[in-house]
């Protein structure tokens, strides 16, 4: 069986959705609605909302981690 050597990653310019540095406050606002408060009326787009989903999965990893600054993805 191949070992498996972990990857480390630049957290700063890697790892997370890249939709998320071009979003404006305003498309934050519009995500927030449509998923917090379930407004039907506001349109996303499928990357939109891998981008809100993968913030939201940093915001929760950060609230769970026993480690200071780790966080494995199995």
């Amino acid at each position: 069986m191949p070992t498996i050597m972990p990857k480390y990653i630049d957290v700063e310019t890697e790892g997370y959705h890249p939709l998320r540095d071009s979003l404006t406050e305003d498309d934050w606002d519009r995500l927030d609605r449509y998923f917090l408060d379930k407004d039907d009326s506001v349109e996303i787009t499928t990357e939109e909302a891998e981008a809100y989903e993968d913030y939201i999965f940093d915001c929760l990893a950060t609230q769970v981690q026993t480690v200071y600054g780790v966080t494995i993805v199995q």
